[in-house]
């Protein structure tokens, strides 16, 4: 067989294919995985039980918003690389930015405590 008749006949029969397929498959596994990953931290380790004061919601909200960038980034990056050519569009920036966003948490954490602390 002969590189033009191989090529001929992979080429044969070529169907067009849904442009969003890969990202829907990948965001419906990544929200799948979620529910599932927090039922089982439910079940496994309980919810807090010093919910009831405001301070821990606001640690919990915090920790939340930084899971969810990372989570938001890596998804977007995801999504790029699962098409042919996609690795040259994914940005090392975008993906620090969740860090920087942390570390400017933490700066004005620590600005606004008192000398004492």
């Amino acid at each position: 067989m002969k590189t033009d008749d191989l090529v001929k006949m992979i080429s044969a029969n070529v169907e067009a294919v849904e442009y969003r397929e890969p990202q829907r498959m990948i965001l419906i596994s990544a929200g799948l995985g979620a529910v599932v990953t927090l039922a089982a931290v439910m079940l496994l380790l309980g919810i807090r039980t010093d919910l009831s004061e405001l301070g821990a919601w606001r640690y919990v909200l915090v920790k939340s918003v930084f899971a969810g960038a990372i989570i938001g980034v890596s998804l977007a990056n995801l999504t790029r690389i699962a098409r042919p050519g996609g690795e040259r569009r994914v940005s090392i920036a975008l993906g620090l930015l969740p860090f920087g966003g942390a570390l400017l948490v933490a700066t004005a954490s620590l600005a606004i405590a008192p000398l004492s602390d």
